[in-house]
């Protein structure tokens, strides 16, 4: 039982402990506003998106503290409770083992006895629900695995926008591993793709750019995967493949403005295969 409030106590001291991400991640979003030079319409299309889970961020941060500070009362107080059924215990114990001495061999036990036996049970019981409780108010104050996603997201993203390219790549793989089917699992294709992409690794950008133009129809950036898709087939030098998911975005979205760039980047690849 002291071990298990030991445990508690310093899982809670460790979790109280202030995050510093949340300021770092301010940080980074005022240098690389200045600083990003590339996909502007792509960062003003997302801004909102990683402003909200900032603000997210720092509201499960209070939220988190206050938590705290409430389950590290209610541990002072279980501690108490069971340094107190711990000393009844003994107290129990010592008492029943001075009664069966007493007992001849082969004889029903006393009133006394079976009275002591019944409360010992009962203390016993009480002790189990107040390690569950102590469990259980640990568990609470875990963040949700939700919140473990949006946050694995943005700090993934904010790496991406501050050239970070490679620690980019790792995030979004590790967690599209974690979050195979998540809610962000469309955008970490595409980013992941943007990321390998700056790193000159065609082959592993247009595996993911893929996933989100076969596995994600109705994504946001579905439009603006296609037009990636063919960039990378193109400095592959796979032209055909290149006009292929032009003509299949000027199709599937003929009204967007990646459709536009499409037919641009369509004209410009017929003109120089007829020269």
């Amino acid at each position: 039982m002291r071990t298990l409030l030991t445990v508690n106590q310093t899982a809670l001291i460790d979790m109280k402990r202030p995050s510093v991400f949340p300021v770092a991640v301010l940080f980074m979003l005022l240098v690389f506003s200045g600083c990003v030079k590339k996909d502007v319409g792509t960062w003003e299309q997302d801004k909102a998106v990683i402003m909200a889970s900032v603000q997210q961020m720092h509201e499960n941060h209070a939220a988190m503290e206050t938590k705290l500070k409430t389950m590290e009362a209610k541990l002072f107080e279980l501690g108490k409770k069971i340094k107190q059924q711990e000393a009844n215990n003994s107290a129990l114990t010592a008492s029943l083992k001075a009664l069966r001495k007493k007992l001849p061999r082969k004889t029903t036990p006393s009133k006394a006895s079976r009275k002591n036996q019944k409360l010992v049970k009962k203390l016993q019981k009480i002790e189990s629900s107040i390690r569950s409780a102590a469990t259980k108010g640990t568990a609470m104050i875990q963040p949700n695995d939700k919140s473990i996603e949006k946050n694995s997201y943005t700090a993934a993203y904010l790496a991406l926008k501050s050239g970070r390219y490679e620690e980019a790549s790792i995030g979004f793989k590790v967690l599209l591993k974690d979050y195979p089917q998540g809610e962000y699992a469309d955008q970490a294709y595409f980013w992941l793709g943007e990321s390998y992409f700056a790193q000159h690794k065609m082959k592993e950008a247009i595996k993911a750019f893929k996933k989100v133009a076969s596995n994600y129809p109705d994504s946001a950036k579905h439009p603006a995967a296609l037009i990636k898709l063919a960039a990378a087939y193109q400095e592959s030098k796979r032209k055909g493949d290149a006009k292929a998911v032009l003509q299949r975005l000027i199709k599937q979205h003929p009204e967007s403005n990646a459709a536009e760039q499409a037919r641009t980047q369509l004209k410009t690849l017929e003109a120089g295969q007829k020269k």
